[in-house]
């Protein structure tokens, strides 16, 4: 899991954009294909870019933290990071995929954030076919800062009619966006306040944690009920379905870099793989498994909130 920077660091690296061509094309997008050259677990770090950018994976799995939340894309998931959003991302496992950039006068329709949706069969094919209409399709080195601007090629100038077509196919592509956000994936929101922040990332760095309510609350320096008061106030999530949400999004990641079902369970504390098995499933409706058979895919995705089913936290 990604530690978050200071708010000072944050602002910093925040105004730093990974380099981009200068000129649009006709159609203001490019596309490239990437992968991360066999290496099993990567980190991007905190960045921006001045094009909204589209995602698809076809294998491994990428972790991308917002100032807001976080969450988890794999193959079968379309990813979307607005214009000038500041983001951090991981990838584990032998991960690679289509990455679309577009210029921003084409992200007004969509969040003005980042998500993450359910890829459709037309999606994933619009996806390929706007890669098939850039010049060179080469698959380019994942390097970990991916700055090198030898990997964006930008598309050829179309005469008008290519010019006509590759609009079609984006917009039909942002529509599919769109009607996937309602059941967008929910992610793992992040606190606001400084107090809240380090104990969230005090935890996404030791998933094992047994700390209960009460030594948190020590730890923030209020009572109990204020501390699951204004956690629940800044996340939507009471600090337990916090903590179990956290421990299931590690997990993910954990199977996608190749660990055991065991040794999953046991990173993010679950003394009893039955237990693990039992509240993965109920997240995200399949067992670990399952989900490695199926190429790291979950069935659905988790209810928000407190509607959420839960399993009891982990015992030490």
């Amino acid at each position: 899991m990604v530690k978050a920077a200071t708010a000072p660091r944050a602002r910093h690296a925040a105004r730093a954009s990974i380099p981009r061509p200068q000129t649009f094309p006709m159609t203001s997008f490019h596309c490239i294909q990437a992968h991360s050259g066999g290496r099993q677990t990567g980190e991007l770090s905190l960045h921006t870019h001045e094009e909204g950018l589209l995602f698809m994976l076809t294998g491994g799995l990428i972790h991308v933290e917002t100032e807001r939340q976080a969450w988890c894309a794999s193959p079968g998931h379309l990813g979307w990071i607005a214009p000038g959003v500041p983001h951090r991302a991981q990838w584990h496992g032998v991960a690679g995929g289509i990455f679309l950039y577009l210029h921003p006068r084409h992200c007004a329709p969509l969040p003005a954030a980042a998500a993450a949706v359910r890829l459709t069969p037309l999606a994933e094919a619009l996806m390929r076919r706007l890669l098939a209409l850039r010049q060179g399709c080469a698959a380019a080195d994942w390097a970990p800062d991916f700055a090198s601007d030898a990997t964006l090629e930008a598309v050829p100038g179309p005469d008008a009619t290519g010019s006509a077509r590759i609009a079609a196919l984006i917009e039909l592509l942002l529509g599919e966006l769109q009607d996937g956000l309602p059941a967008a994936l929910p992610g793992l929101p992040l606190p606001r306040s400084a107090a809240l922040q380090a104990l969230a990332q005090a935890f996404l760095a030791a998933p094992d944690s047994a700390d209960d309510l009460p030594q948190w609350a020590r730890r923030a320096r209020m009572s109990a009920s204020t501390l699951q008061r204004r956690f629940k106030a800044e996340t939507g999530l009471s600090p337990s379905h916090w903590r179990q949400r956290a421990r299931l999004m590690r997990a993910q990641e954990l199977l996608a870099g190749g660990a055991s079902v065991t040794a999953a369970a046991m990173h993010v504390g679950y003394g009893n793989v039955s237990a693990f098995i039992e509240a993965f499933a109920r997240h995200f409706g399949t067992t670990p498994g399952q989900y490695l058979q199926a190429g790291a895919t979950p069935a659905r995705h988790a209810e928000t909130g407190e509607n959420e089913r839960r399993v009891p936290d982990p015992q030490p």
